[in-house]
């Protein structure tokens, strides 16, 4: 896990649970067009919204990371990097952790 979050500062190994959000450009933008980006990270944002309260009213911690080492995750998710992204990253755990 050391190797998803660039700074040290982050102990994602301990962490009880990492969302990562995929996002499929071809599937997007056939609904949405040119504002099938714009509309994926919105999304992405209240996903993470909501599972930032969702934490704190289980006592968890969480904290949402936006300097990851994206090709290394994407490889070990088998996304191209092209068409499938990771856009978004979400720790969940101890509030020790973050």
């Amino acid at each position: 896990m050391r190797a998803l979050a660039e700074f040290g500062a982050i102990n994602a190994e301990d962490s009880n649970l990492v969302f990562m959000y995929a996002y499929n450009y071809l599937k997007n933008t056939r609904k949405y067009g040119n504002q099938a980006t714009v509309y994926a990270f919105i999304e992405a944002g209240e996903i993470a919204q909501n599972i930032q309260l969702v934490s704190t009213a289980l006592t968890y911690g969480s904290l949402d990371i936006g300097g990851y080492n994206k090709e290394y995750i994407e490889e070990k998710l088998d996304l191209d990097g092209i068409n499938h992204h990771v856009i978004h990253m979400t720790v969940v755990g101890n509030k020790e952790f973050s």
